[in-house]
């Protein structure tokens, strides 16, 4: 797979470095847009490859090294590993905590191998929040004490459709700005142009993970629990037959990239 076209809107990291042991890190993304294509839309150049496969293996000897040089621990970081307590602490709390936000996600394949029947597929997503909670599910800050972590997910205007008869490709649009808007469209417009597979839909997630290092083997590492008032998936015959071409290609990448 390739990245075609991309785009973040808005980004917002906030830290509060003053009170990180009560308060969460928050991570909120805005107008997150991205176009991929298959390798096989791409004409296999040889030699291109041979760099790349290249380029990884220089790669893997660079990390290797690096390694052998910091295998031999300092007596500062031996120290911090015999009493790793308040760091290991604070960062396991900002991780349990860490808040994530993000609105407006629009990710869109496109296969035009075959410029007559393109295959044009994506998913738009209006909102998705990911939060801390207490036991009985209200959105808290986690204290660093206890076996279980509890996160509630809520998603808002979730739709994946598939279009078999359309042939407009998002990655041939002419300026960036028109790309944006493109992407942008499918998510706040009406969705009477598009051929859903699952229409738009919203949904609470409920997560229950018990704590590295304190396992109950008589429960579930992870248990999830999924609300929807309304959740359907609908695939048509052509559909169907898209989605059959494209695991094909996914199974068999390599062959098809090289022809």
């Amino acid at each position: 797979m390739s990245i075609i076209d991309g785009h973040v809107g808005y980004l917002r990291i906030e830290i509060p470095w003053l009170h990180l042991a009560t308060q969460p890190v928050k991570i909120e993304l805005e107008d997150v847009f991205l176009v991929i294509q298959p390798n096989k839309c791409v004409p296999f150049d040889a030699e291109k490859e041979k760099q790349r496969a290249l380029e990884i293996k220089r790669k893997k000897i660079r990390r290797h090294k690096t390694k052998s040089k910091l295998k031999k621990p300092k007596k500062e970081d031996v120290l911090l590993e015999d009493d790793p307590s308040f760091i290991t602490r604070l960062g396991e709390k900002m991780l349990n905590n860490l808040q994530f936000i993000i609105k407006r996600l629009h990710i869109r394949y496109e296969d035009d191998s075959n410029h007559n029947a393109p295959i044009i597929a994506g998913l738009t997503l209006a909102k998705l929040e990911v939060q801390s909670c207490n036991e009985d599910w209200e959105v808290t800050f986690a204290p660093d004490y206890g076996d279980i972590i509890n996160k509630i997910v809520s998603i808002e205007g979730l739709a994946l459709y598939i279009n078999p008869k359309d042939t407009f490709l998002f990655s041939a649009v002419k300026t960036h700005e028109d790309f944006c808007n493109q992407m942008r469209r499918l998510i706040d417009r009406d969705k009477s142009e598009n051929d859903y597979v699952t229409p738009c839909a919203s949904a609470t997630i409920r997560l229950r993970m018990q704590r590295s290092g304190h396992l109950n083997l008589d429960e579930p590492k992870i248990l999830v629990q999924l609300f929807a008032e309304k959740l359907s998936i609908t695939l048509k015959k052509s559909q169907y037959h898209l989605v059959l071409l494209t695991l094909e290609y996914l199974s068999n990448h390599e062959n098809f990239d090289k022809v």
